[in-house]
């Protein structure tokens, strides 16, 4: 597991960029920040200024504190839910799809 703070800040930057189904150059355009920067912020090879941390928060639409977090992430999160919904009621399952939609969109 990577420890070095700019390795961690790419990678939380790329999932959260991918999970919100955001290609780079969309995403960049939306922050006001350069395709080709964003992509060497995701790879760690350059350092983000504050300026283009708060770019970045935008291009996902989201706050820079959200996008600063430092909690890990379970890589099998995925999987368990989909546990999980396997086994609920019917009852539960719309309960969990309400609550799915209201989050996600």
């Amino acid at each position: 597991m990577a420890t070095d703070p700019g390795i961690l800040f790419g990678n939380r930057v790329r999932r959260l960029r991918k999970a919100a189904k955001l290609p780079r150059h969309i995403a960049a355009e939306r922050g006001g920040i350069s395709t080709n920067f964003w992509g060497e912020v995701e790879r760690a090879e350059k350092s983000p200024s504050l300026e283009t941390i708060l770019g970045m928060a935008k291009g996902l639409g989201m706050s820079p504190a959200a996008l600063l977090a430092d909690k890990e992430e379970d890589p099998n999160l995925l999987k368990k839910t989909q546990q999980l919904v396997e086994k609920a009621t019917p009852d539960q399952l719309t309960l969990l799809h309400r609550i799915a939609k209201a989050i996600v969109g």
